[in-house]
């Protein structure tokens, strides 16, 4: 079995201040509305951390470009205004844990 190349992206939260399940449904029902079930599974996207409004998640390297659309698109989650800032990308989490200390 071929093991799949993934990206860790590193995403900011600005506006409304979210718990760590509202973020991690946030994001999954950004991905969700905007590729659809398929394009979801295909994008194997999760949400590692969540704290302070800031959250690192990985997905899939052949979907990376259409996640960071669904992420970009996402305005409201549950009547707050939200915004998910793309910080970075990078091939490990190792780098990004770094960068957000």
């Amino acid at each position: 079995m071929i093991r799949e190349k993934k990206r860790w992206l590193l995403l900011k939260f600005e506006g409304q201040e979210l718990s760590d399940a509202d973020a991690r449904r946030c994001c999954n029902d950004a991905i969700l509305s905007f590729l659809g079930e398929s394009g979801a599974s295909k994008a194997n996207f999760k949400v590692a951390r969540y704290s302070k409004g800031v959250a690192l998640a990985s997905c899939s390297l052949a979907s990376l470009e259409p996640v960071i659309a669904a992420l970009a698109l996402k305005r409201f989650h549950e009547g707050k205004g939200i915004a998910i800032r793309l910080i970075s990308i990078s091939g490990s989490a190792k780098v990004l844990k770094n960068k957000i200390r």
